[in-house]
């Protein structure tokens, strides 16, 4: 319903900014780690939004990128996410933290966080893995030779997925398996066979 709220910042605390449009005062709620990244109160601010309707509230949440707010709507596709864990979520681990987490099932990190158990964790980085490439998260950069984005555009990464994929591995593990073996040995060349293997052992 709201694309973006865009104004003068009035004050932000506890996890809740509010933003002057036009003599209209919107309360969103924040990641709790925005009190460090928002301007100062007077400020331009610009907040991506994601309204969430409850029988009993209307709450308008912001964030400072699209990419923010998209993966917070994709946390509360996850079964027993609700706003106030995904919230819990964005505002203790930055998103590239999250992301991370997922690709490398890391479910200790992830309920490191209040509110998240370890059943939650491990529903998280089970439902999300699948999920992370069809949004677009996958080509975050999480090797510093080469971005995802890049490397899964190489004919030998991209065959490598597909046989992967053939033998029974869903297409977001075939491809966090292979990047992990691009990005351990940076830019060497590996013939299709040599990335298949050393995939395999992920």
């Amino acid at each position: 319903m709201f694309e973006f709220v865009s104004g003068t910042l009035v004050s932000s605390h506890e996890s809740v900014a509010v933003v002057d449009v036009q003599g209209i005062g919107y309360r969103l709620a924040v990641p709790a780690h925005y009190a460090s990244r928002l301007p100062a109160p007077g400020s331009s601010v610009q907040l991506y939004t994601s309204f969430i309707v409850r029988e009993t509230s209307h709450t308008l949440h912001g964030f400072l990128t699209t990419k923010e707010r998209d993966f917070f709507e994709l946390l509360l596709t996850i079964n027993g996410v609700g706003p106030k864990l995904a919230m819990a979520l964005m505002g203790t681990l930055t998103l590239a933290q999250l992301i991370q987490a997922v690709r490398q099932h890391d479910a200790k990190t992830l309920s490191q966080v209040p509110g998240v158990g370890r059943k939650t964790a491990e529903r998280l980085v089970l439902e999300m893995g699948d999920k992370l490439l069809p949004w677009g998260f996958l080509e975050v950069e999480d090797t510093p030779a080469l971005s995802s984005k890049k490397a899964l555009q190489k004919p030998a990464t991209q065959d490598a997925v597909s046989a992967l994929v053939s033998l029974g591995y869903t297409q977001s593990a075939a491809q966090r398996a292979v990047l992990q073996v691009i990005g351990e040995e940076g830019s060497a060349e590996y013939e299709l066979a040599q990335l298949i293997t050393a995939a395999l052992k992920k």
